[in-house]
């Protein structure tokens, strides 16, 4: 009876033994674990706070575009909102026909169309582009003078390195609001050459370029009526855009429900219902 006594308590013994060494092994365990978890906390935050306080080098960094404007200084111009004393827009260096333009509100539009994008693949047309001419601008700015030539849609070279430079799609329209008309070109009628003006000036306010802007003011008088004479009474002008049209001025007067249309030694009225807020609504 004792032996068997003895063995049973053995064994009790035994498992408590195991029990015990069980659960401080998973003790152990937990605890190792949960020293790693601490640690790899704390490593995660150091390299964090090392990539936050260490920048990279910078010549993993810069794109092509940007080790080139700091290779050539003066197209950092382009990139800045620089302050032109005066852009001069011509076809081709020492045209006769060249054009100096100084309206303080095309001078602070200029830049939105040079604004560097890339670095372009694009060569020089291999044909005269039918609706983009080849024009120069001549960017003067306190003595210097900087000059680009548009040589396809959106694509300007930087004459002082011949680099072909990505800009805005709209950059050869300040040279079709300034230089003369391609013979080929026909718009008859003042409304068909405002909507094909190179720019449009809203007041004393702004210049727009983009040529669904420069449409979008003149798109509602399709709905109005021509008239044979002025009408007696048109109340007061609520605004007026001036179209820049191959050289030419073309004005347009808003009144509450009538359009005063002036330009190429002609004028027109046009009556259109509203026509104070379809005429001055901005675009979409």
């Amino acid at each position: 009876m004792k032996t068997v006594y003895y063995r049973v308590s053995g064994i009790v013994l035994l498992c408590s033994l195991i029990t015990y060494a069980s659960c401080s092994n998973a003790q152990r365990f937990e605890n190792k674990l949960a020293e790693k978890e601490q640690m790899i906390g704390e490593l995660q935050q150091q390299l964090d706070t090392k990539i936050v306080l260490e920048p990279k080098p910078s010549g993993l960094t810069l794109s092509v575009l940007e080790q080139t404007i700091q290779q050539y200084e003066w197209l950092q111009k382009l990139q800045a909102d620089t302050k032109w004393d005066k852009v001069v827009v011509s076809r081709i260096v020492g045209d006769a026909e060249a054009v100096t333009v100084t309206d303080p509100l095309f001078l602070a539009s200029v830049g939105s169309l040079l604004h560097l994008r890339s670095l372009s693949d694009s060569d020089f047309p291999s044909g005269y582009q039918s609706d983009i001419g080849s024009y120069v601008y001549e960017l003067y700015e306190q003595g210097q003078v900087y000059t680009v030539q548009v040589v396809n849609r959106g694509v300007i070279q930087a004459a002082a390195n011949e680099l072909l430079f990505e800009v805005d799609s709209n950059v050869h329209q300040l040279g079709a609001a300034f230089m003369p008309k391609p013979d080929f070109l026909k718009h008859d009628g003042l409304v068909a050459k405002m909507a094909s003006s190179g720019a449009v000036k809203r007041g004393d306010s702004y210049v727009q370029f983009a040529p669904f802007r420069v449409q979008s003011r003149v798109a509602p008088l399709a709905e109005g009526e021509l008239l044979k004479d002025e009408p007696a009474q048109v109340g007061d002008k609520l605004d007026h855009f001036t179209f820049y049209y191959y050289g030419e001025l073309l004005l347009m007067e808003v009144y509450a429900d009538y359009a005063h249309l002036s330009g190429d030694g002609s004028e027109e009225w046009i009556s259109l219902q509203d026509a104070g807020t379809k005429l001055l609504v901005e675009a979409g």
